[in-house]
Order: structure tokens, then C-alpha cells, then sequence
């Protein structure tokens, strides 16, 4: 359990404030000192660091990091670079970074602190809070070792200065001493661990300056009585925690809930959970509708893998209606709250009948291509970050009520079984906290929440741990024997694992709408086989979903109605080598010439079908082209291409000239499409910076209007790979199409050969028409393929994702 309940300590500056600060009063001093014609540092740094400190203390972060920029600024105007307003403005501006859960960015400004405290040879308390700040971004990684030996130099320091933290008596230095005490409990030293909390609940007054120390003191020492199996002592002192009004409200909460748990407590576990849930989505609503994007990415990374986890763990072990209700529902939040904040504030702007708002969306896009790429220099590149975020600062806050908005924009579990019919079921795959085998801590395992029209709850199954299933996919990069072996020797292994289980939930199914998460999404589920050798797409009908709660949209997608497609393929990439194809639809963008037969071949399929077709290839299938096709797309969209999946340590030319915004939209840019003249900006050349240079991103296909399109079909390698986060799913081709609003897209798991490929798509253009089933048409083209070509290989790639 220690990955799940150790938790962080801070610290804070302190300084000597009362409760009765009004917070609009040093707003306006803090203007007037800016304003005034003689600059008083003292009271400049008194007002601004008391501004930040209160805005913290309200956990209005947001508020906190514009006072601590534009008070850095204003130094540095003064030409005022290490004096000690400025190193007491670093430490909180990475306190900020540190609460953002953004810890590259923490770091750096921990760092910065204690650099200039040496470069002046201050070792007082601002190179003490940086450093055991330092500690805590080390804690946060699990870096407990790190942290440890940055602790004990703290306390060294600390105690030459002052004598033994144990006869502190000045309020703000008892975090010190929390600190000191995490680090000692995370390598064991549990006497001195406990040593230092009760040191500060004993001796903490608990006044406005120290009124972190004692619920953290208190939080922490619950964490150690927990671990001792003194869980009615724990409990005690979470209680006393929780009504002390402080910014560790989540962290107590959630030992709450492990306190409960662990005595069984099934009531009192439930009412804890709900807590504890009310307060992340309040915590996290907050967040979203203050920051720029950028930023929500660590915080929501971080927070969605302890939430989630921790209420499929209730659930599963508990096993009552209302844990696993809340396990089921808050699964659907989590899956899909930063799709629909996209929909929000994309819906929100172009319904607006402001014209300015609609113009700075317009910009934010412009800025934001222009700054994906390095079109120009490193100051300008700076500038431009600047701008895009105040520019998304400006529309987040010109959203009314985009917390509630967030808040209510998941379906439940009952609008879920409402959509269901007699003989459908629903699953989410999900990940939870489980006792690890050996009796040591906690195991991340993979478990299923599944429901069906008459379910009175979900049911839960356990599989596999997280670290089992990645080790299969380590090293793997593609390699044909790698998924030749999956499918040929692993299925009924995979089968077990991840879905007997789930068979006694499910009698008279016909119909099983799934929805795969973390490295689970790499594998064609519909292939599994049970005892008996049938493969599950013969068992039933398998509808892989991005979640589950899609199923309404999904059941309502009707292919019979389309009139329109377009076709891309037999592209001209202007690859520099004579002659040169390819072998497979990969990363190396060579002439397909079998692209051109196959779109011809689908054009007299589609043609026979009475749909009007538009045929792109050669040179006209541009990325223009393709962006042309937002606002009007067509009912079929077909790509046959290149497709390209890149980690962000790419040595390509095209990755190394990416510049990454955030940590979301990375993989967004690194994945994509080759369209013509592809080949000329993968190999480097940057010069025409300002064209459309035929390498269509994800990120660039997420920004379109594809609402129009019921399929698309991506006839190319790769493309549903991407960036895997266990939560929020899979970031690349996949997830842009969605975000465009298309409807099912069929994709390919690994590399696909190029003339099988061509083989492939006619035949399932053909059993398309012929059944009006896109699920069925699919196995019934790999069914065809297998028949020449044995090998998985060749057809066990495709996978429909509706």
C-alpha cells in the first residue's frame, strides 16, 4: 500500500500574517507600491509574498501564479535579480509548479533557489525550503533515496544554523520536521518517522503561520499507523486533521478511505469514498477551468492514477451496489473528462456570437502550429508559449460556469444501461490497487467493470497486474515473429487472463461493447480464444469503444445511409531515391504503388453501391486538401499511406524539429498521415516553413470538423498506436479522429504489408456492402486474407474502434 497512502509533505514560506487579511486590501497596495515613484522592496516582498501565501492557503493556485509572475517581473524591472524577495518568489513559483504536479518545472525552480542562495553564500531558511522542496518533487517520482540524502543535508544545514529540529519552537519551521520524517519513513525508519510527527503535534500551536504543519503532521502520522495495522488510532487522527481547514482536505480523504477500507468498514468506507471523490472532481474542475491546458496534463496524469485505482478497489473488494456505482461512474468520468473539455470549450466558441472570442480561438490554433514546429528562434519560440497561454487563459475565462460544465458532462452508469438491450453487456477496463502476491504493498492490477441491462450493479472481475502485461509488449517495436507469436500461441493465455472471468456475468450475450485501457488497447481482443479454441469474434459480436460511454452514439452509427467518400492513395511522397518502394506502410515514406490499385478497386466497390466518390492521389492528395474536408466531410474517408507513430526520443528529422507544449499533445504531433510531399520535410528540410508540407499530425487532424464522416479507414501502419496513458487512453490517430468527431475508424496494431493491405481493404468494402455490418464485414476480410496468408501477421492487425 505504501505507492498508494505515503503521503507528500510541503513546505511554505511562512511569514507573520492574521486570518483577517483582506485579500482585495493587498491588491490594491500591491498596485500602489508598483505605481509609486520610489520603489520599497520590504514592502513590496511583504504584500506580494502575504498575497501568494493566502491564495494558496485557498487553494486558488491560479491567482498564485499570476501574483508570483508579475512580481518577478517587477523585480527584475527594478533590476532587484537575488535579493531575497526574488529567491522567496522562485520557491513559491515552483511550490505552484509542484501542487500542478508539474515536477520538471518545480525542479527547476528549486534548483534556481538554491543556486542563488550560494551564489550569495545565504544558507538561511529560502535554500532550506528549496531544498527540502527539492525532496518533495523526489518524493513524488519515488525517488525515496534522492530524497532522503537531500533531507538529511537539509537538517545538517538547518541544525549548524540553529540547533536540533527537535527543540524547534518557531512555527513556520516545523514542516522541516514533517519532512524529515516522510524521508526517514519511506527507507524504513519508521522510530524516527514517528519521532518527528509527534514532535509537531505536540509542540505545533497551530496558528495562522503554521497552520499546514499540524493536519500534515497529523496526515502523515495517520500514513505510519495505518502501515502498523493501528487503524482505530489512525482514524483518530484523521479525524482531528480533517477539521483543521488546510490544503492537505484530498489527502486526508483519501486516507480516510484507506483507514475504512482496511477495517472493513463497509459503510463508513462508502461515505469516505464520496468524500473523497466530491473533493477530487471539485479540486480538479478548478484546475481545469483556471489553467491553460498545458498545465492540467501532469496535474490530472498524476490524480487520475490514485482516484481511479482507489475506488476500483473498493469496489471490487467491498462488492457493494454503491461502490461499485461509484467505481463504474467515476471510471466514465475519469476516461473522458479531457475529451469533453475539449468539446466544451470547442462547442462554447462556435456557438458564441462573440466575434473577439472567436477570433482569439482562431489565434490560439495559429499559434500553437506555429509553435509545434521550430520555424524560427529560441526567443521567439519563448514569446510564443507566452502567448498561447494567455490566449487560452482568456477564453478558459470567458466560459461561464466551465467547472459545472466538466462536472456534468459524464453519462452514469444508468444512462449506460438505458442504451444497453436485452443480450448486450458493457465493459470498461480499468486499473485498481490490489494486495501485491507477496504480501508486500500494492499491486497495479488490471480489472473489468462490466454491466448489463438489468444489472442492479456492475460486476467486477480482477486479471492481471499491469507490470505482467507491459513486460509482454517491452522491446517488441513491431517486429512481425513478436505478433505472429501472439496470435499463434497466446491467445487462449490472453483469453484467460482477461476475460474467463468475465463469461459467468454474461449468459445469453450476443452483442459485448468493450473499451480497453492502457497497453490492453494493443491487442485485438476479438482474436482471444476461449477453452475450446473459438475465437470471441465468433462468440459474439465485439464492439471495441473508446468508452463505454460512447454506446448511445455507437448503436445510433448507421452506414447504410452514406452517399459520399473520398479516397486517398497511390500519393507521390517525392521520396528522393529513384524507384524507390516500400515494403510496408511505415515510417519510411516510400512510394506504395499497390495504394493506387486498392483505391481503385474500393472507387468500383463504392461506385457499384451508388456512392459518389472523390479520388485524391499523386501529387492532389494534399494535406490541403484533407484540412478542405472540415465542416463537409464525407459519409466514407479512406487513407492509403504512410502511417507514422514516433516516441519523443526519435532521432527522425521530423521529431527532432518538434517542440512540445504540453505532455498531452506531444504524441499528437508525433503521430500521423504521410500525404504528398511528405518526404521532403521527414528528411529534414525545413526551409518552406509556412506551406502545408504533407505530414498530417494527429494534432492537425484533432482541430478539424469530421462530424460528417460515419468510417474512416486508415489503410496504414500503425495507426492505432500512440502515447499510452492508463487513463486517458491512447494519444495519437485514434484519439484525433474522435476529437474531429468521426465515427468508427478501422486501424491497424502494428506494421501491415503493403500489397496484403491493398488485398485486405477490397475485400472488406465488399462484405461491407454486401452486409451492411462493418463489425462482420471485418472478419469476414480477415477470414479471406487467412486463407492465403496464414500467418496473424497479415490480418490479425485490424481493429474497428467505434
Amino acid at each position: 500500500m505504501k505507492k498508494a497512502i505515503v503521503i507528500l509533505t510541503l513546505l511554505f514560506c511562512g511569514y507573520s500574517l492574521t486570518a483577517q487579511i483582506n485579500v482585495d486590501s493587498l491588491v490594491q497596495v500591491k498596485n500602489k507600491l508598483e505605481k509609486g515613484t520610489i520603489f520599497n522592496e520590504d514592502s513590496y516582498s511583504e504584500t506580494v509574498n502575504s498575497l501568494i501565501y493566502i491564495y494558496i492557503q485557498q487553494s486558488d493556485y491560479y491567482q498564485a501564479q499570476q501574483i508570483a509572475e508579475s512580481s518577478i517581473n517587477t523585480l527584475k524591472a527594478q533590476n532587484i535579480i537575488n535579493d531575497k524577495p526574488m529567491r522567496i518568489l522562485y520557491c513559491y513559483s515552483g511550490l505552484i509548479a509542484y501542487y500542478l504536479k508539474n515536477y520538471v518545472e518545480a525542479m527547476k525552480w528549486f534548483e534556481q533557489t538554491v543556486n542563488m542562495c550560494q551564489e550569495v553564500n545565504d544558507v538561511g531558511d529560502e535554500f532550506i525550503i528549496a531544498m527540502c522542496n527539492a525532496a518533495n518533487v523526489c518524493n513524488d517520482v519515488q525517488h525515496y533515496e534522492d530524497m532522503k540524502k537531500i533531507m538529511d543535508a537539509a537538517v545538517e544545514i538547518y541544525e549548524q544554523h540553529h540547533g536540533s529540529i527537535f527543540k524547534i519552537t518557531d512555527e513556520k519551521h516545523f514542516l522541516l520536521v514533517n519532512n524529515y520524517g516522510v524521508a526517514n519513513y519511506n527507507v524504513g525508519n519508521n522510530y524516527i518517522a514517528g519521532k518527528c510527527y509527534r514532535y509537531v503535534i505536540d509542540n505545533c500551536k497551530g496558528t495562522f503561520e503554521s497552520n499546514n504543519a499540524l493536519p500534515l503532521a497529523l496526515n502523515n502520522y495517520s500514513v505510519a499507523l495505518i502501515r502498523a495495522g493501528l487503524l482505530g488510532k489512525a482514524l483518530n487522527v484523521l479525524k482531528q486533521a480533517r477539521k483543521i481547514n488546510s490544503i492537505y482536505a484530498y489527502n486526508i480523504a483519501q486516507n480516510l478511505v484507506l483507514a475504512n477500507f482496511a477495517r472493513w468498514n463497509l459503510s463508513s468506507t462508502a461515505k469516505s469514498l464520496d468524500e473523497y471523490n466530491k473533493i477530487t472532481i471539485d479540486c480538479v474542475t478548478k484546475i481545469m477551468s483556471d489553467f491553460p491546458k498545458n498545465q492540467w496534463d501532469n496535474f490530472w496524469t498524476k490524480i487520475s492514477m490514485e482516484v481511479l485505482p482507489l475506488n476500483n478497489m473498493v469496489a471490487y473488494f467491498h462488492n457493494s451496489s454503491y461502490s461499485l456505482k461509484q467505481a463504474y461512474n467515476m471510471t466514465l468520468f475519469c476516461r473522458n473528462l479531457l475529451m469533453n473539455s475539449d468539446k466544451i470549450i470547442y462547442n462554447y466558441v462556435e456557438n458564441s456570437t462573440d466575434i473577439s472570442l472567436k477570433n482569439q480561438y482562431s489565434n490560439l490554433l495559429r499559434l500553437k502550429q506555429d509553435y509545434l514546429f521550430k520555424t524560427t528562434d529560441s526567443i521567439t519560440i519563448v514569446s510564443l508559449k507566452t502567448q498561447i497561454r494567455k490566449i487560452e487563459d482568456s477564453i478558459l475565462h470567458n466560459i461561464n460556469n466551465l467547472r459545472l460544465l466538466l462536472e456534468k458532462s459524464s453519462k452514469s452508469l444508468d444512462d449506460i444501461k438505458e442504451s444497453l438491450s436485452d443480450g448486450e453487456y458493457a465493459i470498461e477496463y480499468a486499473q485498481m490497487f490490489a494486495p501485491a502476491q507477496d504480501g508486500e504493498g500494492t499491486d497495479t492490477t488490471y480489472c473489468a467493470l462490466v454491466i448489463g441491462k438489468h444489472f442492479a450493479k456492475p460486476k467486477i472481475a480482477l486479471s492481471v497486474t499491469v507490470k505482467t502485461m507491459d513486460s509482454i509488449f517491452i522491446n517488441q517495436n513491431g517486429d512481425a515473429l513478436f505478433y505472429s507469436s501472439i496470435y499463434q500461441n497466446r491467445t487462449m493465455a490472453l483469453y484467460k487472463i482477461l476475460f474467463s472471468e468475465i463469461e459467468s456475468f454474461i449468459p445469453n450475450a450476443h452483442t459485448i461493447y468493450y473499451s480497453p485501457c492502457g497497453n490492453l488497447s494493443q491487442l485485438n481482443f476479438d482474436l482471444f480464444m476461449d477453452d475450446s479454441g473459438i475465437p470471441l469474434c465468433q462468440k459474439y459480436k465485439m464492439v471495441r469503444v473508446s468508452s463505454t460511454a460512447n454506446i448511445p452514439e455507437v448503436k445510433s452509427l448507421d452506414l447504410k445511409s452514406a452517399k459520399t467518400a473520398s479516397l486517398y492513395g497511390g500519393i507521390d511522397y517525392k521520396n528522393t531515391s529513384e524507384n524507390a518502394v516500400a515494403v510496408n506502410r511505415g515510417i519510411d515514406f516510400a512510394n506504395l504503388p499497390n495504394s493506387a490499385n486498392e483505391i481503385k478497386n474500393i472507387n468500383t466497390i463504392l461506385s457499384t453501391a451508388n456512392i459518389k466518390t472523390d479520388t485524391l492521389c499523386g501529387t492532389s492528395a494534399t494535406e490541403d486538401s484533407f484540412k478542405q474536408l472540415s465542416g463537409h466531410s464525407p459519409d466514407i474517408l479512406h487513407v492509403a499511406t504512410h502511417g507514422f507513430y514516433l516516441d519523443e526520443e526519435s532521432q527522425k528529422p521530423f521529431a527532432q524539429s518538434v517542440n512540445t507544449y504540453s505532455q498531452k499533445e506531444a504524441p499528437m504531433v508525433l503521430s500521423g498521415l504521410a500525404l504528398s510531399g511528405a518526404d521532403i520535410k521527414w528528411k529534414g528540410n525545413f526551409e518552406d516553413v509556412n506551406s502545408e508540407d504533407g505530414i498530417l499530425t494527429a494534432y492537425e487532424i484533432s482541430q478539424l470538423d469530421l462530424s460528417n464522416t460515419k468510417l474512416v479507414v486508415l489503410s496504414a501502419c500503425e495507426t492505432a498506436r500512440g502515447k499510452i496513458f492508463p487513463v486517458d487512453g491512447v494519444f495519437g490517430l485514434q484519439r484525433a479522429f474522435k476529437q474531429a468527431g468521426a465515427g468508427a475508424i478501422l486501424m491497424s496494431l502494428w506494421k501491415v504489408d503493403d500489397g496484403v493491405t491493398a488485398i485486405f481493404m477490397e475485400h472488406f468494402y465488399k462484405f461491407l456492402f454486401e452486409t451492411n455490418d462493418r463489425h462482420k464485414a471485418l472478419k469476414l476480410a480477415q477470414d479471406e486474407v487467412k486463407k492465403h496468408f496464414p500467418d496473424p501477421y497479415y490480418w490479425a492487425a485490424w481493429v474497428m474502434l467505434d
